[in-house]
C-alpha cells in the first residue's frame, strides 16, 4: 500500500467508452465542488480484527473502524509489523485535515453512513453481491443509497 493506478495500456479501452473515467490510485483523494473526497479500498476491518486484543461485536464494527481511522489521523491505523508502510508514501493515508467524504470500501459486505467530526463516512457495500451503491451530491451535501 499504497497501490499505484493502473498502466494506460490496461484502461485505454475503457476511457475511451466512459469519457469520464478515473483512474486513480488507492486512496484516491478528490477535490470536487470544494469538497474533499478521500476513497480507500482495503479490507480494514479483516486487518483490525486479525490485529485486535478485544473482540469486536458485529453491531459495532463499522463504528469502530470509523472511530480508529479518524481519531487516528491515518486510513491505515494498523501496526507497523502487520502492514508493512513504505514511509516515501506515508502521506497518502494521513488525513491531517479530515475529508469532507471518506468512503471506506472494505470487506464488511453491508452498506452504512456515519457523520463523525463534520466527515460524512460511508461504505457503499457489495455490488457484486447485493447490486448495492451510492451516489454524492457534493454541492447539496448529500449522499443517497440505492439498490438495483
Amino acid at each position: 500500500m499504497p497501490i499505484r493506478q493502473y498502466p494506460s495500456s490496461i484502461v485505454e479501452k475503457l476511457a475511451k467508452k466512459l469519457p469520464l473515467f478515473i483512474n486513480g490510485s488507492n486512496p484516491l483523494k478528490l477535490s470536487i465542488f470544494n469538497k474533499k473526497i478521500t476513497i480507500l479500498r482495503k479490507d480494514l476491518l479483516k486487518e483490525m480484527r486479525r490485529n485486535s486484543l478485544i473482540k469486536i461485536e458485529e453491531g459495532d464494527m463499522p463504528d469502530h473502524i470509523i472511530n480508529t481511522v479518524i481519531s487516528q489521523s491515518h486510513l491505515m491505523p494498523i501496526s507497523v509489523y502487520s502492514q508493512p508502510i513504505l514511509w516515501n508514501y506515508d502521506y497518502a493515508f494521513r488525513t491531517f485535515t479530515l475529508p469532507d467524504i471518506l468512503i471506506l470500501a472494505d470487506g464488511l459486505g453491508t452498506e452504512y453512513e456515519r457523520q463523525q467530526h463534520k466527515t460524512q463516512v460511508v461504505n457503499p457495500g457489495n455490488f457484486y453481491k447485493d447490486g448495492s451503491f451510492f451516489s454524492i451530491r457534493p454541492l447539496k451535501n448529500e449522499i443517497t443509497m440505492h439498490k438495483i
